[in-house]
């Protein structure tokens, strides 16, 4: 990952390389694209959802709807679709309403 701060910016980038072999499978791991996310959260002020994705990301990853390469079956898409599921559960146990 790729990150660089600024008094009023920041660049928070997933560095990877092409992976033409995975092109158009949608296996592609988004672990780094969701940390990148949650570094510009906590820049922008927002730590505690910087906190809650880092969390919801690192737990869907250690499960089943996991991309291949982190030993799960799940395809790019089914992992973010965890992740945010995810967010939304524990934001409603902890009494927040999840946006519509």
């Amino acid at each position: 990952m790729v990150t660089a701060y600024g008094p009023s910016s920041a660049l928070c980038e997933p560095v990877h390389g092409s992976a033409p072999d995975i092109a158009g499978k949608g296996t592609a791991n988004p672990y780094a694209a969701s940390m990148s996310l949650a570094l510009l959260l906590d820049h922008a002020g927002h730590e505690d959802a910087g906190r809650l994705l880092r969390t919801c990301t690192a737990d869907v990853a250690r499960g089943e709807a996991a991309t291949p390469d982190l030993g799960g079956t799940g395809t790019t898409r089914q992992f973010m679709a965890e992740v945010t599921a995810l967010i939304e559960r524990r934001l409603t146990t902890a009494g927040a309403a999840p946006r519509p």
